[in-house]
């Protein structure tokens, strides 16, 4: 009897603070959407992520900005560009907490750059973000010259036989290919009927890590009962294992490379914590970061994941208007070829910053077709 008594109160406290959620906004002077039970506003997600955003941006047109719930959560939508320059540049300190973090004992791809925060993520940006220096980015363009001969092979054999080319994929293999020497300095088999990397490049923005992202915004708490992953972690292990045999290989035969694993190396010999394993906090919760092999792949696999998939699907659209638009087109290879002909050489980087309407081009491209359409961070 006892039990039934608690299950019942449980479930009028549960429902009286589902029923209270939708009143959140009232009385707080903005605009707000009157949110569904359980799912809140984002009852569209059903429909992909494009008609969720969609609908949210044109429910105020006049708005700089309003409220919203985010399942459960309450929420800002702003659509005025001013306030999304102060919300990322001005008053970014007050918005490092992203709505991305995922429990890092549970998931064991939680403790990558994407998901940390506050004083996490801004320690581990710190150590990170020399790697993407001009003179970092130029040394590691070999690799485009290195995987645009196999490449033009694969582009050639189709044409001789004439068969169709699938362009996302042709240009998603390119990608992934340089990425792979960019960050794990190694070739990979990407242009093999048989590779196991190939499959790698859509994991980042699969139906299954939708529906993880799905699960974790709509409950973190559901989300580490469940032990849930935020993606597949045969990959992460795939990988994992490439990394540490290369990592071994350098230290034993005393290899320096020129990609993001050596940086990591390098990070992991300077700052690794050498200690007796316990973990440690800054103080505003976040763990201190202990630069182990663990941690580091981490780093590694992300950007290789968000990487090959955005830049991959970016490319996809630019060709895709390009062949549209003839006159852009045809601007865009002149451009290229008043750079470059007649020097016998590849481009370089300086090259490349001589490229203003291909540059502009690109950047149209982002802009109609950005690969993430939107950005949600917590206020503190």
């Amino acid at each position: 009897m006892l039990l039934y008594i608690i299950l019942a109160l449980g479930l009028a406290v549960l429902l009286i603070w589902l029923l209270s959620r939708p009143f959140y906004w009232a009385g707080k002077g903005i605009k707000y959407l009157t949110p569904k039970p359980i799912v809140g506003n984002f009852g569209q997600i059903s429909k992909g992520l494009m008609a969720l955003n969609e609908s949210l941006y044109n429910a105020f047109p006049e708005e700089k900005l309003y409220g919203l719930h985010v399942y459960l959560t309450p929420g800002i939508f702003i659509r005025d560009p001013d306030l999304m320059v102060d919300v990322c540049i001005k008053d970014y300190d007050h918005f490092t907490r992203n709505t991305l973090a995922s429990n890092q004992e549970t998931d064991i791809t939680g403790g990558n750059m994407l998901f940390l925060h506050g004083q996490q993520w801004k320690e581990v940006r710190g150590k990170t973000s020399p790697f993407f220096t001009p003179m970092k980015i130029k040394a590691m363009l070999s690799s485009v010259d290195v995987t645009l001969p196999k490449a033009m092979k694969v582009l050639e054999d189709a044409i001789r036989i004439g068969e169709p080319c699938n362009l996302s994929e042709f240009l998603s293999q390119i990608v992934n290919d340089v990425i792979t020497q960019a960050v794990f300095g190694m070739e990979s088999d990407v242009y093999q009927e048989d590779s196991k990397f190939k499959p790698l490049a859509s994991i980042f923005f699969s139906p299954k890590t939708n529906l993880m992202f799905t699960v974790k915004n709509f409950s973190r708490t559901v989300f580490k009962l469940l032990k849930l992953q935020s993606f597949d972690k045969d990959a992460a292990l795939f990988l994992e294992g490439i990394v540490r045999d290369l990592m071994d290989y350098r230290n034993k035969n005393n290899i320096q490379g020129h990609d993001f694993v050596q940086g990591m190396m390098d990070i992991m010999e300077k700052h690794g914590n050498k200690g007796n394993g316990t973990v440690e906090y800054f103080p505003d919760g976040t763990r201190k970061p202990k630069y182990d092999f663990d941690e580091m792949f981490l780093h590694a696999f992300i950007i290789f994941l968000g990487g090959v998939e955005s830049t991959a699907t970016t490319m996809t659209w630019l060709f895709y208007e390009l062949a549209k638009n003839q006159e852009v087109q045809d601007r865009c290879r002149e451009e290229v070829m008043a750079v470059v002909d007649g020097k016998g050489r590849h481009p370089t980087l300086e090259d490349i910053n001589e490229l203003p309407y291909n540059t502009a081009a690109i950047k149209e491209a982002v802009r109609m077709y950005p690969p993430f359409a939107d950005d949600v961070s917590n206020l503190h």
